[in-house]
């Protein structure tokens, strides 16, 4: 599916009517993919566009008065470059304050739809616990299942820090283990020691259990909302 690539606000050609173009198309297929159920990765571009629009806006009044810029999320050296070349051009400032004032509420309103669908089906999305959670719970395991299918897909998880020069995120990493098809008597009980025979790295894991109601993509929905809840509840009991 094609993407809006990261610079779109001053590649190429910087018209009104082209960047509108631009844009739309770009929604058009992200609102396919939402009524599809699809959330990701669009949701997180979607976010991505419209926060580089609000670094613009906040750059260019900070350049205009000639202050420090302190931001991170863009190549403010790049964005200051750009500036200065068209700053004088105030034909073409004209033209980007006119992109930039229509892109901000398309943006607004299609990430507003992609959050509405996110919480519906995070709604829906049960969580429990296998076993008596360990006090080390920054490693672990987690299990998608659904009510439409008879299957359950393991997944190992880290709890890690991403280190950025003036904040530290907290992220979560996940790498799939296997898949299993759920016998109606058996279920997950013996899947615990399973999983600390296969891994004896992890001898007491934590592992918890997500079970969607609804039936949504797996890759672009399930795992990746069920990853955001999991950060959650980990930060929490932290």
């Amino acid at each position: 599916m094609g993407t809006l690539k990261h610079d779109w606000l001053t590649d190429y050609l910087i018209d009104f009517e082209y960047k509108k173009y631009v844009l739309l198309g770009y929604l058009q297929r992200v609102k396919k993919q939402f009524n599809n159920l699809c959330l990701f990765p669009e949701l997180s571009d979607l976010i991505f566009h419209y926060r580089n629009l609000m670094h613009y806006i906040e750059s260019k009044e900070l350049l205009d008065e000639n202050l420090p810029v302190e931001m991170s999320g863009i190549d403010i050296k790049a964005m200051k470059i750009m500036y200065e070349k068209i700053s004088k051009n105030h034909e073409l400032m004209a033209v980007l304050s006119d992109i930039v004032q229509y892109a901000m509420p398309q943006l607004e309103d299609a990430i507003y739809e992609g959050r509405e669908i996110y919480e519906v089906i995070e709604e829906h999305i049960r969580m429990e616990t296998l076993g008596v959670l360990p006090l080390y719970n920054k490693e672990g395991y987690f299990i998608l299942t659904s009510e439409e299918k008879g299957d359950a897909s393991v997944y190992r998880y880290d709890l890690s820090n991403i280190e950025r020069p003036d904040e530290t995120f907290r992220t979560i990493t996940s790498t799939h283990v296997k898949n299993l098809t759920l016998s109606p008597f058996d279920g997950l009980n013996n899947l615990k020691s399973e999983l600390r025979s296969e891994h004896k790295d992890l001898p007491v894991p934590a592992i918890y259990r997500f079970h969607s109601i609804l039936n949504v993509p797996h890759n672009e929905t399930f795992l990746p909302i069920t990853k955001r809840i999991l950060l959650k509840e980990l930060l929490a009991a932290a």
